[in-house]
């Protein structure tokens, strides 16, 4: 199922960010009661009179786990694609694999002086 020049899983990556983008409208439309992000129990707000300061650390937190839950999914597709891809070469394989000792020949040395 790969695309023209073989992109077919970032095709798949924009079509489940879309949906998840969708899926998050979705809730965002439907459960308008659900705590917000940056309104999350956890947040750091002080009031004075005069100022307001705030700072988002679940917030913060939540976002940061998502983000890296989703580069960790995006990783180890890639890296499923890449061993196919190897693996459709040839790449992959011990056999095609060349050795450190190639070149030499085992049991002889060579001196200029002899």
């Amino acid at each position: 199922m790969n695309g023209a020049g073989g992109n077919g899983s970032f095709g798949w990556t924009l079509v489940i960010v879309g949906l998840v983008l969708a899926g998050i409208g979705l809730i965002w439309v439907l459960a308008p009661n659900l705590p917000r992000l940056g309104r999350l129990p956890g947040d750091i707000v002080i009031e004075r009179e005069n100022s307001r300061f705030y700072f988002p650390i679940v917030t913060c937190i939540v976002i940061s786990a998502v983000l890296s839950l989703i580069m960790w999914l995006i990783r180890e597709e890639n890296k499923d694609v890449q061993e196919e891809a190897k693996a459709d070469l040839g790449l992959g394989s011990k056999e095609n694999s060349v050795s450190p000792s190639a070149g030499r020949i085992e049991g002889r040395t060579h001196d200029k002086g002899e």
